[in-house]
């Protein structure tokens, strides 16, 4: 909602899978990370309902410290994006034609 209240015409979402409840949390900032990501779970409904589009990158196997992994990580996002790209195009069709008009 906050991005629209700003003048957004289009919000597209990223939802960041993280909790794997078969990994236990082993230290501390793990605990805390691990709160972070039930509170954002929490809160995802709602700025679900105000987003035009959700693109939901496969990240759930990775560790927030899993650098040297960015590459999968990175790729894991592009793919998902892709996948969502129908959707986005569709959501700007009559922005684009609005504006095609307006010149």
């Amino acid at each position: 909602k906050a991005a629209k209240d700003l003048g957004a015409d289009i919000v597209i979402g990223v939802s960041l899978e993280s909790i794997n409840p078969k990994i236990e949390p082993q230290n501390v900032i793990e605990v805390l990370s691990r709160s972070l990501s039930i509170a954002q779970r929490t809160a995802e409904p709602v700025w679900r309902a105000h987003a035009d589009a959700v693109v939901e990158p496969a990240v759930n196997g990775y560790g927030w410290d899993e650098f040297e992994r960015a590459d999968e990580i990175i790729a894991s996002g592009e793919k998902a994006m892709r996948e969502a790209l129908p959707q986005v195009m569709r959501l700007l069709e009559p922005r684009r034609a609005g504006r095609a008009v307006a010149r």
